[in-house]
């Protein structure tokens, strides 16, 4: 990857060119390394794009201070120290032993340019002194910023002084001058080439001061700010909010443009998506009242309430194209709940409105961020145009690196990715400068429990509210509680619904409740596949669904083999004489307990068959699958046996079943009015159990009516459920709160604050000893990327549950990344959790090892 401009010859200010500022392995240049010269020009570069595509931060001398925060930010690289490490391979000296920040030293410059008293001084100290690491980083010599304030500097005094001098000592009087002809004879031109702000808007009187002083009042003009945020300790006004904002994007704008500048991205791509791009899937059709209502859509928030399948993305780009239109914005988050929704997604914006492969080198638009981002990376690169693993690695890595850089406008990701800036991990403030006039999409919010949607709603409000930020929230089903909630951060909402004709076009299931558990249904089950449809099977637990799956397999007249790609004893798959994949079976079980390649290959075979956009290859099958299937997959099933469940998971489950069908038409969806063993996990009984009430008085043996839905959660949301929810809900925003206002600027968050943010996800991964053999053959080819897809996700819960069973070895060998689980593992079962615990507990049973004889 490589994005490096040469500066133009008569820019080029020749006379620093033995100044370097990376070395020959880090630089594009591999002969010479990266001079200081060429790096501050591709930094700068990279601030131009930034105003690009942020152009209503320019207020206050934002950019012309940033340009010249920029400009000066690595002047003490030219230290001689650092010299001889970038030239010598890093040798140790002692620059390196003392622990010293190049950026302290490039303080020394400031007087001479920005004195006491300029008004411009301090966003500019912001901008050199923290372009690498926060204000308290310990042990080197920037946590003199809290230990040597004016207010607090003692007896280090000396200490202190003695390293500061040591700083001086390594600028020559020669290194100065050259860089203060640098500083008259380019900068100025160089701020007009970029056309980063008016040049004359900072009045600049250049007095070639570079000195020890310097270095210290910038240090302590940076600790008074600082210190100003403890009022009750220095008896002083708190720094304004405002303020904060405005110091974390000045941050944020630094971080951005030196990192992606020492990355080579090259220039930040513009926003391509247009409103030709969001009418292309929409050609040839009528639109819907809800979708042609985002045309007119006035500018600001918006709820749009629409039933499944009836175009809610369509709807929600026309959104964002209306909203650019009345204000221009650089960035689209599309935000989901599961990381297959939004690897499917992803694929779907970048290849129905670009016309770009996701995975494709010229795929400038969109990305994912979640935490097997890279590992899509890798496996897209490998179905694509590059089949060769090590150049897939390096191309993942490569999109991973830009996506982490905010390279993309169009990024599809979980709320929790979002939820990195609020609770101020490290380069928050990059985060937050993506987010600045941005455009949210929230699909399927009403996943999330009332904790985290505290947390989600809040944080909503908080980047509505300082960061101009404009939110869409698109459902099928929303409560009013999560309503309510939502206009109460955001205020004035426009709210948009589909109208009563798309209600009844979406009339496609005819509910039909069945007494007992979701285990009497096996030869129901049969006999609509025997008639010739595709029946899906959803169960609320992965034992359930293995359980399920084992009956079918086990049936006496042995008619159900699994759902497989045939392959010839090479391991190549078998062609037909279409060119596609020869596949056999008609039983399949999907839950979230498959490693990523098990995973992918099922998701792949059930699109061949029931996907919605290619039908030519439907045939009948049988799918018992857990909850991955209610949002992630765009499927299309003839009928439904499903677990009592909320009423907002049946109507997503109900979603895979008649979806997409050119022509309309009512299919039965079976619900149990029992869970299997009386087991309601993962969900909350009473939610179920009243919704399912609701649900089969009004419905039981007709078509469902989704135009009625909120009415009906309006029922279930009432009483102790409410009551419930509303104190869950408070509290943890109350405790969320605090955390926002604690958020300090150039600081990141300590360790008490890093670990309530991982708490909040539920899971981790193990490699089972089934895989053993595939994983070893990767690392050993040191292909990582492909190891990596032997791991399966567990719970935090049944991860201590194998600890308590001896079932895990939590010392992970050199070289991995995950503990080995004494479980069985298969690409039919996943997993088998469940049976392993099972066996331990009960020692008696054949043992684990002897399970093949």
């Amino acid at each position: 990857m490589t994005g490096q401009i040469k500066i133009p010859e008569h820019l080029n200010p020749q006379h620093i060119s033995y100044l370097l500022a990376k070395s020959k392995s880090l630089s594009e240049d591999k002969v010479n390394g990266d001079t200081l010269a060429q790096h501050t020009w591709d930094v700068v570069s990279r601030l131009a794009d930034m105003k690009r595509l942020h152009p209503h931060l320019g207020i206050n001398n934002f950019w012309e201070r940033l340009f010249w925060g920029c400009f000066l930010h690595d002047f003490g690289k030219a230290a001689s120290g650092f010299q001889e490490r970038l030239r010598d391979n890093k040798t140790p000296n002692k620059w390196s032993e003392g622990q010293h920040r190049h950026e302290v030293l490039s303080l020394a410059f400031l007087d001479g340019l920005f004195p006491q008293g300029h008004e411009d001084r301090f966003p500019i100290i912001c901008v050199i002194a923290t372009h690498h690491k926060d204000l308290y980083h310990k042990e080197d010599e920037r946590s003199i910023f809290r230990k040597y304030g004016r207010r607090n500097r003692h007896i280090e005094k000396k200490d202190y002084i003695n390293r500061i001098d040591f700083l001086m000592s390594q600028l020559s009087a020669r290194v100065i001058i050259d860089l203060w002809d640098w500083v008259e004879q380019y900068a100025i031109h160089w701020q007009e080439y970029f056309n980063l702000g008016d040049s004359s808007a900072i009045q600049i009187e250049i007095n070639r001061i570079c000195s020890a002083e310097s270095i210290i009042s910038a240090l302590d003009d940076m600790s008074d700010w600082v210190n100003d945020f403890n009022p009750m300790e220095y008896d002083k006004k708190p720094i304004s909010e405002c303020d904060k904002r405005l110091a974390m994007l000045y941050r944020g704008v630094i971080l951005t443009s030196d990192h992606s500048a020492s990355a080579g991205v090259g220039k930040f791509p513009d926003m391509a998506l247009t409103s030709d791009h969001t009418m292309k899937p929409l050609i040839g059709r009528n639109l819907h009242y809800h979708q042609s209502a985002m045309q007119t859509a006035p500018m600001g928030h918006a709820i749009m309430v629409a039933p499944t399948g009836s175009g809610k993305t369509e709807a929600a780009l026309l959104w964002a194209t209306t909203q650019m239109a009345y204000k221009s914005a650089s960035r689209i988050f599309y935000t989901l709940p599961y990381q297959a929704s939004m690897n499917a997604m992803a694929n779907r914006l970048a290849e129905k409105y670009f016309e770009l492969s996701f995975g494709s080198e010229k795929n400038d638009q969109v990305t994912i961020q979640h935490s097997r981002a890279t590992l899509k990376f890798y496996q897209d690169a490998m179905d694509g145009d590059e089949k060769d693993a090590h150049k897939s690695s390096f191309r993942a890595r490569t999109i991973k690196n830009r996506a982490q850089l905010n390279y993309f406008p169009i990024q599809v990701f979980s709320p929790y990715q979002m939820l990195k800036a609020a609770y101020a991990l490290k380069g928050y403030e990059a985060l937050l400068l993506d987010y600045t006039d941005a455009l949210f999409i929230f699909d399927e919010i009403h996943a999330y429990d009332p904790k985290r949607l505290a947390l989600i709603i809040s944080y909503i409000g908080y980047l509505a509210q300082h960061f101009r930020a404009r939110f869409l929230i698109m459902t099928a089903t929303l409560p009013p509680l999560i309503e309510n909630s939502l206009t109460e951060v955001l205020g004035n909402v426009t709210k948009i619904e589909a109208d009563a004709g798309v209600f009844t076009a979406s009339q496609r299931h005819t509910i039909k409740f069945v007494d007992g558990d979701i285990s009497t249904q096996i030869e129901r089950i049969i006999t609509h596949y025997r008639s010739g449809e595709s029946v899906l099977v959803v169960c609320n637990q992965v034992q359930t669904a293995q359980m399920m799956y084992d009956q079918f397999k086990n049936h006496p007249q042995k008619d159900f083999h699994p759902l497989k790609k045939e392959k010839d004893e090479q391991g190549n798959p078998i062609k037909d004489a279409n060119g596609k994949d020869v596949i056999t079976g008609n039983i399949m079980l999907l839950h979230g307990r498959f490693n990523g390649i098990d995973r992918r290959d099922k998701e792949a075979l059930l699109m061949h068959y029931c996907g919605v956009d290619d039908r030519s290859y439907r045939r009948p099958v049988i799918v018992i699958a857990t909850q991955v299937v209610e949002v992630s997959l765009n499927v299309d099933f003839d009928t439904l046996f499903t677990e009592p469940a909320p009423l907002e998971a049946l109507l997503q489950r109900f979603g895979r079943v008649n979806r997409g069908r050119p022509t309309a038409g009512l299919c039965d969806v079976h619900i149990m009015t029992a869970p299997y063993n009386e087991n309601y996990m993962p969900y909350e009984a009473p939610m179920v159990i009243k919704g399912v009430d609701i649900l089969r008085v009004s419905y039981d043996g007709s078509p469902i009516d989704e135009s009625q839905v909120d009415a009906m959660l309006a029922q279930i949301y009432t009483g102790d459920i409410q009551a419930q929810w509303e104190t869950e809900y408070r509290r943890a925003k109350s405790d969320f709160d605090r955390i926002l206002g604690n958020i300090t600027p150039f600081e990141s968050a300590d360790i008490a604050i890093m670990k309530e943010f991982y708490r909040l996800f539920d899971g981790t991964q193990v490699l089972p000893v089934g895989c053993e053999k595939a994983f070893y053959d990767a690392i050993e080819q040191h292909n990582y990327f492909e190891a990596n897809q032997y791991l399966v996700n567990i719970t935090n819960g049944q991860y201590h549950q194998l600890i308590q069973y001896g079932l895990l070895n939590t010392e992970i060998p050199e070289g991995e990344f995950a503990p080995h689980a004494i479980v069985p593992y298969d690409s039919e079962q996943g997993l088998q959790l469940n049976e392993a615990i099972s066996r331990a507990k009960n020692p008696i049973q054949t043992p684990l090892e002897d399970e093949d004889e």
